[in-house]
């Protein structure tokens, strides 16, 4: 299957503008690149709650502004499997993520988001966006073995 090179080029711009946001605390602008009843699970327990379904722009913002505030995150993208069909597309993003709370060890996460997306007039927007953790590791683990 071909995937013509622009919708190719705004999933993964999609997938490295969340990450992007996260890095920078960007709360609202994480809830804008959902579409208006978007999904996000998965991220929830990483902030110490119960798993829970977050649904549309204004929930999904509120779970990340406060979680960002005061904490360093970086997350790097890797986008793959990117398969479009007419306005609907499936990717997978595989994310290595570091994160420094205060008080805490700087922190270690490897996962993978599995995302559905769907096109709308301003462009590619995540309908479900699935949260998959694969290792969480204090730096120091890692470096120890």
């Amino acid at each position: 299957m071909t995937i013509d090179p622009a919708d190719y080029v705004a999933i993964v711009d999609l997938a490295s503008t969340y990450c992007d946001a996260v890095n920078r605390g960007a709360a609202a602008q994480i809830g804008q690149l959902f579409g208006e009843d978007g999904i996000l699970t998965g991220v929830t327990q990483l902030a110490g709650q119960s798993e829970r379904v977050l649904s549309g722009e204004n929930e999904i913002q509120a779970f990340f502004q406060p979680m960002l505030d005061g904490v360093m995150i970086h997350q790097t993208p890797s986008v793959s499997n990117i398969r479009v069909d007419n306005s609907r597309a499936q990717s997978k993003t595989s994310v290595v993520e570091y994160v420094r709370m205060k008080g805490y060890p700087l922190m270690l996460y490897i996962g993978d988001y599995y995302d559905s997306l769907v096109r709308i007039p301003d462009g590619w927007r995540y309908a479900r966006r699935r949260l998959e953790v694969r290792n969480i590791a204090a730096l120091s683990e890692v470096a120890s073995g």
